[in-house]
């Protein structure tokens, strides 16, 4: 039997939950008060258009998007020029915004945790794969484009 694997949006979607529920069960100390918060939609919108650019990316080049699945081809172009990561950059960009939108301080613990899951579980792996199937191409890739920014 195959082994399903959580994938990166369940994890996205998770911490946000968890996020909204200790803002409200919680809330240890309001640092960003309406209408300021409202600002948190900034990082959020940003977030979710690096997501699609990237996602569009992947298409454009006839590869998958879904962690675990073998590459056939290696983006650097678009949105990859400025990080490896892009799309997990984006959800950290998501979980920001959405930590100031909430306004209190206690949200603020979930996003380090969401990082440490998304760099064991994902990248670290996808780097693996990367190396492995592409080589020279892939090293050269990571010596000149920053994993995050």
């Amino acid at each position: 039997m195959k082994k399903r694997r959580i994938l990166p949006p369940v994890y996205l979607a998770a911490s946000l939950l968890t996020m909204v529920a200790l803002n409200f069960l919680a809330p240890i100390l309001v640092i960003v008060r309406a209408p300021w918060n409202q600002l948190g939609w900034i990082p959020i919108g940003m977030g979710l258009a690096t997501i699609l650019w990237a996602a569009l990316t992947f298409r454009r080049h006839h590869t998958t998007v879904i962690p675990f699945r073998i590459p056939s081809h290696l983006v650097t172009s678009g949105v990859f020029r400025l990080s490896r990561n892009p799309m997990y950059l984006a959800m950290m960009a998501i979980l920001a915004g959405a930590a100031i939108g909430l306004g209190s301080l206690s949200p603020l613990v979930v996003p380090p945790i969401f990082f440490l899951i998304i760099r064991t579980r994902f990248v670290q792996v996808e780097e693996k794969v990367l190396l492995k199937n592409f080589g020279e191409t892939y090293f050269n890739y990571r010596a000149s484009v920053r994993r995050w920014l």
